[in-house]
C-alpha cells in the first residue's frame, strides 16, 4: 500500500467520520425541538391547571355564591337546581385538573428520556470528534 493509498484511505475515513456526526447533530436537533415542544406543552397545561385550581378555589370559598339567589326569574328559579349539581361539577373539574397533572409528570419523565438521550448523541459525536482528531 503507497502513500496515496493511505493517503485516501485516511481522507475516505475522514468523510465517513464527517457525515456520522452530520447525521448525530441532525438527530440531536431534532430531539432538542422535540423536547422543546414538550415544555412548552408542560408549562401550558401546568399554567392553566394553576389558574383553574386558583379560580375554582376562590368559587369554592365564596360563601355569596352558594346562598345568593334572585327570585321571581328563571335563573332564580333554578338556582337551588342548579347549586346542588356544583359540588359534583367542581369535583368532575379537579378529577380533571388531576389527570392533567398527571400528564405533565408523564410528560417530565419524556423529557427526561430525551435529555439522557442527548447527552448519549453529545457522546457519540465527541468520540466521533476525537476519532478524527486521531487521524
Amino acid at each position: 500500500m503507497g502513500y496515496q493509498d493511505m493517503l485516501a484511505a485516511k481522507m475516505a475515513k475522514r468523510n465517513e467520520i464527517m457525515r456520522e456526526i452530520r447525521r448525530l447533530n441532525g438527530k440531536l436537533r431534532e430531539t432538542r425541538e422535540v423536547m422543546q415542544g414538550l415544555n412548552d406543552c408542560k408549562r401550558s397545561i401546568s399554567m392553566n391547571v394553576n389558574s383553574w385550581n386558583s379560580a375554582c378555589g376562590s368559587f369554592e370559598a365564596d360563601e355569596i355564591c352558594k346562598t345568593v339567589y334572585v327570585t321571581d326569574t328563571f335563573e332564580g328559579n333554578i338556582a337551588e337546581g342548579l347549586g346542588g349539581e356544583i359540588p359534583g361539577t367542581t369535583a368532575l373539574m379537579r378529577g380533571s385538573c388531576g389527570q392533567m397533572e398527571s400528564l405533565c409528570g408523564h410528560i417530565g419523565r419524556q423529557i427526561t428520556i430525551l435529555e439522557e438521550y442527548i447527552e448519549k448523541l453529545q457522546n457519540q459525536i465527541q468520540l466521533l470528534y476525537s476519532q478524527l482528531a486521531a487521524l
